[in-house]
């Protein structure tokens, strides 16, 4: 109901809108760099690829820890003792949220690579996977903590796909020895 759609939008919203400052900010210099890559040195931008991915887990894992570890508590004292579920609902997407931080600032890397379909693919894997994770639960009749719970393991499994597609799209071009920019 609205309550349960209040709870979630209030947890998503809080953890989400700073993290996508970051996110933003630093998928805009990564593109920066990787477009200043030598065109054909796709190496370069495998190494500059992998060593982004390690530092962003590395940088967004805590933060985003302490904040998931802390919402169900701060919540109340913040927003009222109504919200506390919200707070809850960021403890369940904590994981998602680190492994987002770590990937999505990577997918400007299939631009690069004219592999804007690759993209596609993704987005339409991805709603398939909401779409399918809400209809699974809704029929099953999940608590709304185990829905939001599914969401964030199908979200996960999205940002991982995401990864590997872009991965196998950097490999695929140091295999043919190009990419654009």
């Amino acid at each position: 109901g609205a309550e349960v759609a209040g709870w979630f939008a209030l947890g998503q919203r809080v953890i989400a809108a700073p993290l996508n400052i970051v996110v933003d900010s630093v998928a805009q210099v990564y593109f920066g760099e990787a477009a200043l890559l030598p065109k054909n040195d796709v190496m370069a931008m495998r190494r500059l690829f992998l060593r982004l991915t390690a530092r962003l887990a590395l940088v967004g894992g805590l933060p985003i820890a302490m904040i998931c570890a802390l919402a169900p508590w701060f919540f109340p004292i913040i927003f009222g003792p109504d919200w506390e579920a919200a707070g809850r609902y960021v403890q369940i997407l904590g994981v998602m949220f680190a492994v987002r931080f770590a990937t999505v600032p990577l997918w400007h890397t299939l631009n690069i690579l004219e592999r804007q379909d690759l993209h596609l693919l993704w987005d339409g894997v991805r709603l398939a996977l909401v779409v399918g994770t809400l209809l699974v639960g809704e029929t099953l009749g999940f608590s709304h903590f185990s829905a939001v719970g599914m969401y964030s393991l199908s979200m996960l499994f999205a940002y991982v796909i995401l990864w590997l597609i872009t991965w196998r799209a950097l490999v695929k071009a140091d295999q043919q020895g190009r990419m654009s920019s």
